[in-house]
């Protein structure tokens, strides 16, 4: 059990953090491979210098594996960049508004998605940061698939596409996406790989499929891939018969395609105390955030199989994969 000592130190440690990688100074300190002084990041920031280095200071006595301080200057280490830490920081950047607004939340003086939204971002960095290696294996397990088209429902910024673009050169790639600002960054991310006309993102909600299914070119003998990664739960807020009615939509519409899911593991609470430690924590902030921000929790591999079936998904395998993912592949 941790002290209420330890408590206040993670929960400045993680405060800092978060406050200094938002005024850039990760970003400068990144690019000074020998270091810097506050004088130097207050000049080239514009920060007040004294402040910048108590704040320092302080990741340099409370996390020491991550920030050095070699007279004054000061220099990240190259464990700062591992995946763990980033993925932890960059979620809590995600999310830190919903906490700051948790008063309000509680009393209904202000409501997630109208008054208080998550950073998408953030919370698009956090996701490539803990999906990366899932990517990968999806992409590896499409490389032995026979299809024409790769769909990625709730694409985000595109990162997935371009990350598996050159694993399927003889495909065509979409991504379907809601939020305009993130079409923009994919836009953006598709056009610097150099990916062309090959790569396009759809706006369209992946819960109404009919609405933008034209815009596939889908015919007869067409074959169609869709993969969601961690997106499904989100549809679970409505409750299972409007995300399994969701599914039948796409059966309708794009009957005998490949439709492969990635999904979190979700765990009750009587389940997670069995857990390991890191796993546990991981969980159960995981699932907090979900409650807090009108998504669908994540499930059980038995329960997720169950709800693509009663979908019409005809489920082929389930694989397990690192980070508490699994994926599913079915046929519509």
């Amino acid at each position: 059990m941790l002290t209420i000592s330890d408590l206040l130190v993670a929960h400045t440690v993680l405060e800092v953090l978060s406050t200094l990688e938002r005024v850039g100074v990760f970003g400068y300190l990144k690019k000074r491979l020998v270091g810097a002084t506050a004088v130097e990041i207050e000049d080239e920031l514009n920060l007040n210098a004294s402040m910048t280095e108590a704040l320092l200071d302080f990741l340099v006595i409370n996390v020491p594996e991550a920030i050095n301080k070699q007279g004054d200057k000061f220099l990240l280490k190259p464990d700062f960049n591992k995946r763990e830490l980033q993925n932890t920081l960059y979620f809590h950047l995600a999310y830190r508004p919903v906490l700051n607004c948790l008063p309000e939340l509680l009393r209904s003086e202000k409501e997630y998605g109208v008054d208080v939204f998550r950073v998408g971002e953030y919370l698009r960095v956090s996701s490539k940061l803990h999906n990366q290696d899932a990517w990968r294996r999806l992409g590896n397990f499409l490389m032995a698939q026979p299809f024409d088209t790769l769909v990625d429902l709730g694409c985000s910024a595109g990162d997935f596409l371009i990350e598996v673009a050159s694993l399927l050169p003889q495909q065509e790639l979409r991504g379907v996406e809601i939020d305009l600002s993130m079409m923009a960054l994919a836009e953006q991310g598709i056009a610097q790989a150099g990916l062309g006309e090959r790569c396009r993102i759809l706006q369209g909600d992946i819960a109404q499929p009919r609405a933008w299914k034209d815009q596939l070119g889908f015919y007869a003998g067409k074959k169609l891939a869709f993969v969601g990664i961690t997106v499904w739960h989100e549809l679970l807020f409505r409750g299972e018969d409007y995300s399994t009615s969701v599914l039948r939509a796409y059966k309708t519409c794009f009957p005998g395609s490949l439709f492969c899911v990635i999904e979190y593991n979700g765990f009750t609470l009587s389940e997670l105390p069995a857990l390991p430690s890191h796993l546990r924590q991981y969980v159960a902030v995981y699932q907090l955030m979900h409650s807090l921000t009108k998504q669908g929790q994540p499930q059980s591999p038995r329960t997720w199989e169950g709800i693509l079936k009663k979908g019409g998904v005809t489920v082929t395998q389930v694989i397990q994969f690192p980070s508490n993912l699994t994926l599913y592949v079915g046929r519509l």
